[in-house]
């Protein structure tokens, strides 16, 4: 992995609204970030999608000595004003909803899925559905119980979903599923040797498709990360490992056909940076270290209006914050 990455940008953690200029080495600038919401309930993974000309940004909170997450839904029509436009609890009482993700339905319906708990002790994925950002579905099981499907993302006239967990007893499979107009049905199914699957992020450019894989805390030390790409129709996939460990990762195609990632990186030192991706050797470039600390954290990703716009979450003297950054990379050659 190629490593051009900023120094600490200390002028934009946390607070009030604050403006930065600061160009990478790698060719991305971090333009802005704002605080756009604070709360004294701790906040965990965002994620921030533009629908409909406004800005919705979804993300965990954690009621006080619990640990069960609700997700909680705020919209924006400028990017500074910012209202709660939804409180989406668990089905399951006592239980949380966690790693919240959006997608566009091709028939222009939000998409949000999360992972839950069923029956007490079972991990189960849910689909929730809204027109507007404010008014939700009732939650549906999205896939198997214990398979967790993760990701979504659209692509052309269907939505694809990454999903892994245990078929038949074998806890090192990954499938990728898709959608048009009805449950997501088996599309792409691996069981790998040796390398335990975990999270992974999806996007596609043209009629090439792109997976992003990082590994759980597996039997041995090993903490290697699998890139596979894939031609149209995204059922034959060419894995590539890299002594890299890597995780909380979340993919999107740029206007201009850069895949851009965000992700949590370990070595040397804990950060989340976003990286563009050579789709050529499948290699990352780490291009803007992100100001969240020391830490690796799910974050949001939208393209708008020329920008990368990035959502975080922050704590900060027994508050926690999220931040809407406007970052700039150079246009792909």
């Amino acid at each position: 992995m190629k490593s051009h990455f900023t120094p600490w940008l200390t002028a934009c953690l946390i607070g009030a609204a604050a403006a930065t200029s600061s160009r990478a080495d790698g060719g991305a600038e971090l333009v802005e970030a704002t605080t756009i919401w604070s709360q004294p309930q701790r906040i965990a993974s965002t994620d921030l999608v533009r629908f409909k000309d406004r800005w919705i940004c979804v993300f965990e909170t954690e009621k006080a000595a619990s640990s069960n997450h609700d997700l909680r839904v705020i919209a924006s029509a400028d990017g500074v004003k910012w209202e709660s436009v939804a409180h989406i609890k668990s089905p399951t009482p006592n239980r949380g909803l966690y790693n919240p993700r959006f997608a566009v339905a091709p028939d222009n319906r939000l998409l949000l899925v999360a992972v839950g708990v069923a029956q007490q002790t079972i991990r189960q994925s849910m689909l929730w559905v809204s027109t507007d950002g404010r008014d939700w579905s009732k939650p549906r099981h999205l896939g198997e119980a214990n398979f967790i499907l993760s990701d979504v993302a659209r692509h052309q006239d269907a939505v694809y979903s990454y999903g892994y967990g245990c078929i038949c007893g074998i806890m090192q499979t990954v499938q990728i599923r898709r959608s048009k107009d009805g449950p997501f049905g088996e599309h792409f199914e691996h069981t790998f040797s040796g390398f335990f699957p975990k999270a992974a992020s999806l996007a596609f450019n043209g009629d090439r498709g792109v997976c992003l894989l990082s590994r759980s805390n597996g039997p041995n030390s090993d903490r290697s990360t699998l890139i596979g790409q894939s031609q149209s129709p995204y059922t034959d996939w060419d894995w590539k490992r890299f002594n890299l460990q890597m995780s909380h990762p979340n993919l999107i195609c740029m206007p201009d056909g850069q895949i851009v990632a965000a992700v949590g990186l370990h070595e040397p030192s804990v950060r989340t940076s976003l990286c563009v991706l050579d789709m050529a050797t499948s290699e990352l470039d780490e291009v803007l270290k992100l100001p969240v600390y020391s830490r690796a954290i799910d974050v949001g990703l939208a393209a708008h209006d020329g920008y990368l716009w990035v959502s975080y979450h922050t704590p900060d003297r027994g508050k926690y914050h999220i931040h809407l950054a406007k970052t700039k990379l150079e246009t792909s050659k």
